[in-house]
């Protein structure tokens, strides 16, 4: 009892922290940046620790600086997308008013040179027995934990943003939820291709299901409280099955990164919990879908 009460104590703490710090707009949401740059680095931390127990900072190094200099970068431009150029902070505008003519190409050309950076830093001091290993860990953490955590960003720069990251943070949590209560219930065909003994194609089909009628359930409420996007029933369901999906696919990435490493949760940061890895795999793979499919459709 005292570990479900811990367990339940702790979600909570964590959900308020993560929903303060996206909800008010403050100095440019900078609350928010500082707690994605907090989450991605704990992430980091979990990602070394599960391979190299004895892992120094040193090693983790360039992993954070090229971490925290895309995201530093995306939380700038999301800046310059969410205040008209008129319209930004005193503060804020050396930082801003550059980037407004950033584009895809702009942002993509500076992966290289963060790259080379992280390579020579390796080659040049890490271990030679560890060199392949910790360049892989480095470039994983940047490019599954880093860049898709950093969407996150520029979901909340759009119009609506604090709705549309509730949004995605209830259908992730949902896809989960509806998962795990399917299965529970009604769970009887195992899927053997899963890390998962406990996986059951009942709990992943009803959890689809499950999931695509919560967030139906959830856009009607927030309707009649607020003004939020217009979508259909079939808009809903084809962007709640996108996110129930590829929040899938991060629960099983994770799992599969988990049993790589000889590990059952990622950390102990959140006790009940695991880790934060353990907490944000399906947001992982969720955000940049989800600002992606708003971005450049017609939705």
């Amino acid at each position: 009892m005292k570990d479900i009460l811990i367990k339940i104590l702790v979600g909570i703490v964590v959900a308020s922290v993560y929903l303060f710090s996206f909800h008010f707009e403050g100095y440019g949401y900078v609350r928010f940046y500082i707690f994605i740059l907090a989450v991605i680095s704990i992430c980091i931390f979990e990602l070394f620790r599960m391979y190299q127990k004895d892992v120094t900072f040193k090693v983790m190094l360039p992993a954070f600086v090229l971490s925290f200099s895309w995201l530093t970068l995306i939380y700038a431009l999301s800046l310059s997308i969410y205040y008209n150029i008129d319209s930004i902070p005193t503060g804020l505008l050396p930082v801003v008013s550059g980037l407004s003519t950033l584009d895809v190409v702009d942002i993509a050309s500076m992966l290289p040179i963060l790259a080379m950076f992280a390579i020579a830093y390796f080659v040049i001091f890490s271990e030679e027995s560890k060199i392949q290993l910790n360049l892989g860990l480095t470039f994983v953490s940047f490019f599954y934990i880093a860049i898709p955590l950093s969407t996150v960003l520029l979901l909340r720069a759009m119009e609506q943003g604090v709705f549309l990251l509730w949004f995605l943070s209830f259908a992730v949590a949902m896809s989960d939820t509806m998962g795990f209560v399917f299965g529970k219930l009604f769970g009887k065909h195992k899927v053997k291709w899963t890390l998962s003994p406990n996986k059951t194609w009942e709990g992943y089909i009803g959890g689809f299901f499950g999931q695509s009628l919560m967030v139906i359930l959830f856009h009607y409420v927030a309707s009649l409280l607020g003004d939020v996007p217009t979508l259909g029933y079939v808009q809903l369901i084809f962007i709640a099955g996108t996110i129930y999906f590829v929040s899938v696919l991060g629960d099983l990435s994770e799992s599969r990164l988990k049993r790589a490493a000889g590990v059952k949760d990622s950390g102990t940061f959140l006790p009940g919990h695991g880790g934060f890895l353990d907490r944000v795999d399906s947001i992982i793979f969720a955000a940049p879908f989800f600002y992606f499919l708003l971005r450049y459709s017609s939705m």
